[in-house]
């Protein structure tokens, strides 16, 4: 028999192994129906006080969520990347943007109710997966580059994967690192262009610094001048002046003080004392 109920019918003067009269069976079920009256009170205690405290937690939680969200979005706004949490079946679990709007492909509303597949055609969508896949499986970054259409407007993207670490509902996701290089692909074609431009001209091109030391020349300026590359590379212009008579020289000079360039015909005197008629 239970202790505590011992001590109840001791307190009523009652012998557990006698039989009990009816007023003192009253008495007895008074103090059990007392009893459980307390027990459920502090039950009833112990559930609010539950109850308060997993409120409080969730309060602190959402406070701390709130707070670590603002140092968050104030660190991505800060940054020239966007960052994405994407799962292993390409659903977009969250989408970092602060600042950075104009450069998602949708608005981050439709992006958190879809797939890479919803929003990136078939073949970029595959490619995109297939580095998301491979970060996750084999826990190691990715990198590749893609181009697209985003308000019309042609975009070049360097995107890294990342897995994630994360556990419980966000494991098996992948952090996306998205950087427009849209100015650095352009700025790579034009100096593409301009290299292509420089190397098959017919014209001879030499590009001095601000002291006047060559630093460039192209392979029609070697032929015309019948000077090696590497010898004008280690001189300045006042090399190609002492191939130029000294009268047009002061004229060439007076013009770039003044005007800041000059153009005409010369005559250059060659290596082998050969008089070349050119036009600069």
């Amino acid at each position: 028999m239970h202790k505590l109920l011992l001590q109840q019918l001791k307190r009523l003067d009652i012998e557990h192994t006698q039989p009990v009269t009816t007023t003192k069976f009253a008495q007895l079920m008074e103090r059990v129906s007392y009893t459980y009256e307390e027990d459920a009170k502090t039950i009833s205690l112990m559930q609010n006080a539950q109850k308060v405290s997993s409120e409080e937690m969730q309060e602190l939680y959402n406070a701390l969520r709130k707070e670590n969200q603002q140092h968050l979005n104030v660190l991505i706004a800060n940054i020239p990347d966007l960052m994405f949490l994407i799962d292993i079946s390409g659903q977009y679990r969250e989408v970092y943007a602060e600042k950075k709007e104009h450069l998602l492909k949708y608005p981050k509303e439709i992006l958190l109710k879809s797939t890479i597949a919803d929003i990136f055609e078939p073949s970029l969508s595959t490619k995109i997966m297939g580095m998301i896949t491979n970060s996750i499986q084999y826990n190691r970054a990715n990198i590749i580059e893609f181009d697209t259409t985003i308000n019309k407007k042609r975009h070049y993207f360097e995107v890294r994967a990342i897995p994630s670490g994360l556990q419980g509902e966000y494991k098996d996701t992948a952090i996306l690192i998205s950087r427009d290089i849209s100015e650095r692909k352009e700025q790579d074609r034009t100096r593409h262009l301009i290299s292509t431009i420089f190397n098959e001209a017919t014209e001879g091109i030499i590009i001095a610094n601000d002291e006047g030391r060559i630093v460039e020349l192209n392979q029609s300026a070697e032929d015309i001048l019948s000077i090696k590359k590497e010898t004008l590379l280690q001189s300045s212009l006042h090399t190609l002046y002492s191939l130029i008579l000294s009268t047009k020289r002061f004229t060439i000079n007076k013009a770039i003080l003044y005007k800041g360039k000059w153009q005409g015909e010369i005559d250059i005197k060659q290596k082998d004392n050969k008089t070349l008629h050119a036009l600069i």
